[in-house]
């Protein structure tokens, strides 16, 4: 494994362990807009509020989805095997498997 690869793989566990954390914040629904109320009790603004709440925690989850399985990817290669990514071609992958993990999880609903 070249020396940049282990450097992004560093950088991926660092960013995987933030995203995480804020994943914890943003799908604890004590942190939802309109808490302890039900829905007839909020008004049209607050149930808004409350369901870009659940969207940002949705988004969260599909960018910590994508980083975790590109870590997988990057560290269960073959030894000899790895292609050195570029930090850029990484983010855009990043960016493209988080598109597609809110897109599923946007489906859901």
């Amino acid at each position: 494994m070249s020396d940049s690869t282990t450097e992004i793989i560093r950088k991926l566990t660092q960013l995987e362990t933030k995203l995480l954390k804020e994943f914890i914040k943003e799908c604890d629904p004590d942190n939802w807009v309109g808490r302890r109320q039900t829905l007839h009790e909020i008004g049209e603004k607050q149930k808004n509020l409350r369901l870009l709440d659940k969207n940002n925690a949705k988004g969260t989850y599909s960018v910590l989805k994508a980083v975790q399985e590109r870590r997988k990817d990057l560290t269960t290669t073959p030894k000899g095997k790895a292609q050195p990514v570029s930090e850029n071609e990484l983010i855009t992958q990043l960016n493209e498997q988080a598109a597609e993990h809110f897109k599923h999880l946007q489906s859901l609903n």
